[in-house]
């Protein structure tokens, strides 16, 4: 009877750990999504200058 007890409360402790390492990675998410959102100008400057197309080379001319 004292086993069956002990696995119940491990169970329980083990989903109860879970739960708060849920909640906790849920809560860094949304306020990561929540920076990005209130603050998107680091993001834009990146994908600008990445999109920028490189200006067109100096042709030589044939002589």
């Amino acid at each position: 009877m004292e086993t069956f007890v002990q696995i119940f409360l491990l169970l329980y402790g083990a989903m109860a750990v879970a739960l708060i390492v849920a909640l906790a990675c849920h809560a860094v998410i949304s306020t990561r999504d929540s920076d990005m959102r209130h603050k998107p100008a680091r993001q834009d400057r990146r994908s600008r200058k990445a999109s920028v197309i490189s200006p067109p080379r100096a042709v030589p001319r044939p002589r």
